[in-house]
């Protein structure tokens, strides 16, 4: 008989065959404009959610511990969180031109923990602690979320000088409008803005309790305000002073470049409390 983790991998491997079937999808939805495949996709896109959601809970419930306790489930994780936002960004302005993007970068991430992680890693033993939980999986939601920020950034100042130099492709004939782009950003980026804090103020309490002081010279932590500035001035610049399009749209780049700085250069260069993690 086969395991019970044995058997949640080839559920998994099974759902990523899924996952697969719902971008073949979304990619004749983007290439094709072929309206009338919408709904399978949808139900594709939920239903593959779900499962990967049991895939992750069923690990929590069966090790009695955080569900994200590794790398495998962390990375799992991440990517089942922007399936998630982006389910709710469709839903919500009911524009699905973007899931083609979104989706593919989801499941890369979920092919490299598959096929670049330890399925049966022990958890590591800090998430025993449960503000350092709640602080792991903080940092989870809202870098996830700001990677889709940035990516509707990114798109926006494509579309933005496509048009001011009238360079008209089918990529341009099928993203979105300005406007559109616009605020699929600013809701990404008001979310992982909230959550990113979170994870800092957790963080800071546990660090507190462990060590005394609120605060660290570890370069990541540092980087993880200069992080939050970033995004703090575009949501106050966009509430108080109506900043919209371009400004929001470099905000949100620059400041998953500052992630993906701490995430890749930091570790290389420097020893830090977080490892080789974010």
């Amino acid at each position: 008989m086969l395991s019970f983790i044995t058997t949640l991998k080839i559920i998994t491997w099974c759902n990523m065959g899924l996952d697969l079937a719902c971008l073949v999808l979304y990619a004749i939805h983007f290439f094709c404009n072929e309206k009338h495949i919408e709904p399978l996709m949808q139900k594709l896109l939920w239903l593959s959610t779900v499962i990967h959601f049991g895939i992750l809970a069923s690990r929590g419930l069966y090790f009695s511990r955080h569900p994200m306790g590794n790398a495998f489930e962390a990375i799992f994780s991440f990517a089942l969180v922007i399936s998630i936002l982006y389910i709710y960004i469709e839903k919500h302005i009911n524009v699905r031109d973007t899931g083609l993007i979104v989706l593919s970068i989801a499941f890369v991430f979920r092919l490299s923990a598959l096929l670049g992680c330890n399925f049966n890693a022990p958890a590591s033993s800090l998430l025993d602690n449960k503000l350092f939980a709640y602080h792991s999986g903080a940092a989870i939601i809202g870098c996830a979320s700001l990677l889709i920020a940035s990516i509707y950034g990114f798109l926006y100042i494509v579309l933005y000088w496509k048009l001011k130099h009238s360079n008209f492709n089918r990529i341009f004939d099928r993203l979105p409008s300005l406007e559109i782009l616009n605020e699929m950003n600013i809701h990404a980026a008001w979310y992982g803005f909230w959550f990113f804090s979170a994870s800092l103020i957790f963080g800071m309490r546990w660090w507190k309790l462990q060590y005394g002081t609120y605060f660290s010279n570890d370069p990541k932590i540092i980087l993880g305000f200069i992080t939050c500035a970033v995004y703090a001035i575009g949501i106050i610049g966009h509430k108080f002073a109506g900043w919209n399009g371009k400004r929001l749209a470099y905000l949100s780049i620059l400041g998953f470049s500052i992630i993906l700085f701490s995430a890749t250069i930091v570790n290389l260069l420097f020893s830090t409390i977080h490892g080789t993690s974010y």
